[in-house]
């Protein structure tokens, strides 16, 4: 309880300081999972290193293409449980 609290403060003193814009979307939140990020050509798609997209609520994630995002949320769950991840790495030139 007592983080959520830390998190609205430090949000708020943060959202102050943002000039205003009509393109401006503040993140609600810190990502909870390191961000893994795959391009090819004008598409590209931001997401968890479970492979989710838009688990953390306000974060980034997307599948994006052309600067229009076409997907904000996808989540992998079987009978409302996510499955366990058994590894999730990258190289140093960014392949799987």
């Amino acid at each position: 309880m007592a983080a959520d609290v830390v998190t609205q403060i430090i949000t708020a003193r943060i959202t102050e300081h943002v000039a205003e814009s009509p393109f401006y979307i503040p993140m609600t939140g810190p990502a909870a999972r390191p961000r893994r990020s795959l391009k090819h050509d004008d598409t590209f798609i931001v997401l968890d290193s479970h492979g989710d997209i838009g688990a953390s609520a306000g974060g980034p994630d997307g599948l994006f293409n052309a600067d229009t995002r076409y997907l904000a949320r996808l989540e992998m769950v079987l009978e409302d449980v996510q499955p366990l991840l058994l590894g999730s790495n990258m190289r140093d030139d960014n392949s799987a």
